[in-house]
């Protein structure tokens, strides 16, 4: 077999599983799931990453052990992934109000917890692409939609 067509393998649980398996096929809806042992302080995590090497979308399934971690590490940790998921909330404000965002105390149950992650919709995925272009992409796409 090629090394280009040679499905890398990785024993899992007593079976081998190939990337060839693991990757996300178009249109594939791959479920997401997070389990939470509290007692272990482990949390698993089957969703989908992208490998930016293949430019590929792959399902992944890991599992974190916290075991180990002290209360100050993960207090730490924790703290990385909120500045991530409030950051979003500071990306948009007024510049007006740009002082009470960067200066607050955050709840993180109320302002960040209980907040679901929206997508964008299509029609807004498509204003922001169109938003990128050129003036003479722009028109192109105006002309094969019939709007110029």
């Amino acid at each position: 077999m090629s090394k280009t067509n040679e499905a890398k393998t990785t024993a899992t649980e007593g079976y081998k599983v190939t990337t060839a398996d693991m990757e996300v096929k178009k249109d594939e809806q791959v479920p997401r799931t997070r389990t939470i042992d509290t007692e272990a302080k482990k949390v698993t995590l089957y969703n989908v990453s992208k490998n930016d090497k293949t430019g590929k979308n792959y399902k992944v399934n890991w599992t974190f052990d916290f075991s180990g971690v002290s209360d100050e590490q993960l207090l730490e940790l924790a703290s990385r992934s909120a500045v991530i998921a409030y950051r979003k909330h500071f990306r948009g404000v007024a510049e007006d109000s740009i002082p009470e965002y960067a200066n607050q105390n955050i709840d993180v149950v109320s302002d960040i917890l209980t907040h679901e992650r929206k997508g964008l919709s299509a029609g807004d995925k498509a204003k922001k692409l169109f938003e990128k272009m050129n003036e003479e992409e722009k028109q192109a796409v105006l002309k094969e939609l019939g709007l110029a």
